[in-house]
């Protein structure tokens, strides 16, 4: 018996093999059945052998046993946006999920990436600013979209422009460049206790929103400098194990950022921004975390929990930053 590939995939199915082969070969060229084994079951054959695109897979359709997980996808590189098009309509149809990134899981369960060739070229700009733009745009896409890709590469960085904010007395002043990564508003439980504790020092601002929510404006480290008061700052943690810590400026208590450990971003107060000028919120985060039966308006997303698109933003941000983390002002310690 001849073999006519010394390698290749299986993926184990509980029944529909030959149907789904089938359905494969007629999407992708280059791509044809090879052998079809009933071993005993005649109505739906155990194995079948295929190439997709010259690679050798195979299906072997064996019962309930194992299930298909994103864990095991196959990847498609596509020449344009119509075979992209193509291929994720075909795929996505008949019940068909469609998920992130280029992922799509199709109607027999298994997973599958929608590639645009013009992606990992865009990837492998020697530009870091470049990779950054189009990893964020990347991440926040179901379907690619390869005219978003290139108008995400040649997007000009304003970093020219800066912001000057302020704590609610003038004494702490900072200057932030260029846009910021994000601007939400919060509600987990942990931004709401940390505004109650800080709010019952002497004078200090409102924190929390009429809706229990806390307006942060995200902004890359590197993009942010302290212009006078950075000394008079003093942070706080809600217990010893929490990984984050707040910064409140002491001369009028004005909450002026949160720092994740290992964090290459500030969540700057929204409270330092005059009113009106602080950038509109794009989306709440950890709407899960507020106590039942609270209402929020939909305005904007509200989101349960950090969603991909939020982490998206954030990674992006950091491969533009060469994965740096700058430092912040050294500080003490206020007791909250």
């Amino acid at each position: 018996m001849e073999h006519a590939a010394k390698v290749r995939t299986c993926l184990w199915f509980d029944k529909g093999g030959v149907e789904a082969a089938r359905e494969y070969v007629s999407l992708v060229p280059n791509s044809r059945i090879e052998t079809v084994r009933e071993n005993g079951q005649p109505d739906d054959p155990m194995v079948v052998e295929f190439t997709l695109a010259g690679a050798p897979m195979m299906i072997l359709t064996a019962g309930p046993h194992y299930k298909l997980t994103p864990a095991a996808s196959i990847s498609i590189l596509t020449e344009d946006q119509d075979e992209t098009d193509r291929l994720w309509d075909a795929l996505t149809k008949n019940g068909g999920e469609p998920g992130h990134c280029g992922w799509v899981v199709d109607r027999f369960g298994v997973s599958w990436q929608i590639v645009p060739k013009r992606l990992p070229d865009l990837l492998a700009s020697d530009d870091p600013a470049v990779v950054g733009r189009v990893s964020a745009a990347m991440m926040q896409m179901g379907k690619i979209d390869i005219a978003a890709l290139d108008a995400a590469a040649a997007q000009e960085v304003r970093m020219g422009e800066t912001t000057e904010i302020a704590c609610s007395c003038g004494r702490t002043r900072l200057e932030v460049r260029g846009d910021p990564i994000d601007s939400v508003e919060c509600c987990c439980a942990s931004c709401r206790e940390a505004a109650k504790r800080m709010q019952r020092l002497d004078r200090a601002p409102q924190v929390l929103t009429e809706h229990g929510t806390t307006p942060f404006v995200i902004c890359r480290k590197d993009r942010v400098r302290f212009l006078a008061g950075a000394d008079g700052l003093k942070t706080f943690r809600l217990s010893p194990q929490h990984a984050t810590k707040r910064a409140i400026a002491t001369c009028c208590n004005t909450p002026v950022y949160l720092e994740f450990k290992g964090g290459h971003w500030l969540s700057l107060y929204g409270g330092l921004w005059p009113d009106g000028t602080m950038p509109a919120p794009t989306m709440r985060t950890m709407a899960s975390d507020l106590p039942e039966g609270a209402v929020l308006p939909d305005d904007i997303p509200n989101a349960k929990t950090q969603n991909l698109r939020f982490f998206a933003k954030l990674f992006g941000a950091w491969v533009a930053m060469g994965f740096r983390n700058p430092k912040t002002p050294a500080t003490g310690e206020i007791n909250v």
